[in-house]
């Protein structure tokens, strides 16, 4: 069944599947050895021990491709991660978790007419309908229409409790209407299921910082930062809250 549009209710109990919030991005040892290496900001390194696991036959070549749009991604080079995404995704089998990866990139990037080409792609595959949730009300959000993007949030939430995304787009939504408080909380609840969302680490701090919490935001910033050492958001932000007037 697909989603409803606007406010309509929306039926939960078709194609539902259990589980806790979106599939974890580490796979075998050299991937997340990889990733690891991303996030310190040696994306070079990472890349390489990649290409070198897939020249040793320890990787498949979609499965390599995969791992790179990850690492990228990791790293916050979008765009490079972009590009490693839709090559993964040419293809007739292309997988759930190839479709989330793809989906979770434009929309960070803001990229709404390939995200929406994406859900209705989606649509045809017999994926979890919390993921063409997510992206519908993601669409929604961006498009201005909030109340739909609370109904497919609430529907999220009726299938899964444990789903990090669905309470960081609930912060976005609060954030773009002013409730910086309301925001914070529900980016404190998506990384309290997944401490390592960096995106939401950075929001998270922006938002104290917009609220004059430096301390607050200082502290947020040193938290990401244990989960990606190297980011640059995070130290920008850590640096502007030091030096920051003492409230």
């Amino acid at each position: 069944m697909k989603p409803a549009a606007g406010g309509a209710e929306i039926n939960t109990e078709e194609n539902a599947e259990p589980g806790g919030g979106p599939p974890a991005p580490e796979g075998n040892g050299p991937e997340r050895t990889a990733l690891e290496m991303a996030g310190r900001g040696d994306l070079r390194g990472a890349l390489k021990l990649l290409n070198d696991t897939r020249d040793r036959g320890g990787m498949a070549r979609r499965d390599t491709i995969i791992a790179k749009a990850r690492a990228c991604e990791r790293a916050g080079d979008l765009e490079r991660a972009l590009r490693y995404a839709y090559n993964s995704a040419d293809s007739d089998q292309i997988s759930r978790t190839e479709f989330s990866l793809l989906a979770e990139i434009l929309y960070r990037m803001g990229r709404t007419g390939e995200l929406e080409e994406w859900c209705q792609v989606w649509e045809d595959y017999d994926f979890r309908q919390q993921y063409l949730f997510l992206n519908r009300a993601r669409l929604m959000h961006i498009k201005g229409d909030a109340a739909g993007a609370r109904v497919h949030i609430g529907a999220i939430l009726e299938l899964e409790r444990a789903f990090p995304e669905a309470h960081e787009l609930r912060g976005d939504m609060l954030a773009d209407a002013g409730d910086r408080r309301g925001a914070v909380i529900q980016y404190s609840r998506a990384l309290g299921l997944d401490p390592a969302m960096v995106y939401v680490h950075i929001k998270r701090a922006e938002a104290l910082m917009e609220m004059g919490r430096f301390g607050d935001a200082a502290l947020a910033c040193r938290r990401g930062l244990k989960a990606r050492p190297r980011n640059r958001r995070l130290r920008e932000i850590l640096r502007a809250a030091r030096s920051a007037p003492a409230g």
